[in-house]
């Protein structure tokens, strides 16, 4: 199997237990050329592939490099770098292993298309009625303007500004949500019982001082989700015993 790049994932297919038979469907046809290869080919490889009869002629005629046009120059360098200069070679494996790493790491983990800010910022539109080509006023990056404290009261520049004001410890809501949803994976039921809407559609949480001290706790903890799990868990609310008792009822 050829391919461009290893950038695009290839599932794995299983071989079926029956002998490989190749160009069996061929009757009035032959294959000259197969092989089988271990790994990934480069593009210089597969470049090679295609030009090797005439990058065979090229070797026997005799030709000066000079004599050569751009094209045959093009190939039989090509060659001369898949299948003979060592230094190509060895800086050809240390891609291999790295590509077989960074593919290994992509199959296991998820990835994000942003790799840098755009030279040029995008721009949007309030639109009339939600038509795209009925543009009124731009829209310019920003903070709602509830939530403008200490430096964050400007438009953000970048993604990095955007990451850093959610993280700032005076953020009202990424702490918050973050150990509602650590409470809900301990008790089923979070403190804000929408944990995934702490808007004005949500619900209001049962214990509304517990959650501000643990999302404080968690804040001067350097964001310790482990510490926080801790706490939880030591607790006496976590501790108690769940056995209906006479005066439980009473």
């Amino acid at each position: 199997m050829l391919r461009n790049s290893s950038e695009d994932l290839i599932d794995a297919t299983d071989l079926p237990t029956v002998p490989l038979k190749i160009a069996s469907n061929l009757p009035t046809g032959a294959l000259a050329d197969i092989r089988i290869y271990r790994r990934w080919v480069t593009n210089e490889e597969c470049r090679v592939f295609s030009d090797e009869y005439e990058i065979a002629d090229l070797i026997d005629s005799g030709s000066k490099w000079k004599d050569l046009t751009l094209g045959d120059r093009t190939k039989v360098a090509g060659f001369y770098n898949a299948n003979i200069d060592p230094a190509y070679q060895t800086d050809l494996s240390k891609l291999w292993r790295s590509q077989t790493r960074r593919d290994y790491i992509y199959s296991r983990s998820t990835t994000t298309l942003v790799m840098q800010e755009r030279s040029t910022p995008a721009t949007a539109w309030v639109l009339s009625r939600g038509e795209y080509d009925q543009r009124l006023a731009e829209v310019a990056p920003g903070v709602p303007e509830f939530l403008q404290f200490g430096k964050y009261k400007t438009a953000f520049s970048n993604r990095l500004d955007l990451a850093n004001w959610l993280v700032d410890p005076n953020h009202p809501l990424t702490a918050r949500v973050m150990v509602n949803r650590l409470w809900q994976s301990i008790f089923g039921t979070g403190l804000v019982k929408t944990s995934e809407d702490f808007g004005i559609m949500g619900e209001r949480p049962t214990h509304p001082e517990l959650l501000d001290w643990l999302a404080v706790e968690f804040v001067e903890s350097g964001w310790d989700v482990k510490h926080i799990l801790k706490l939880i868990l030591t607790s006496a609310t976590y501790r108690q015993s769940g056995q209906t008792s006479a005066k439980h009822i009473e």
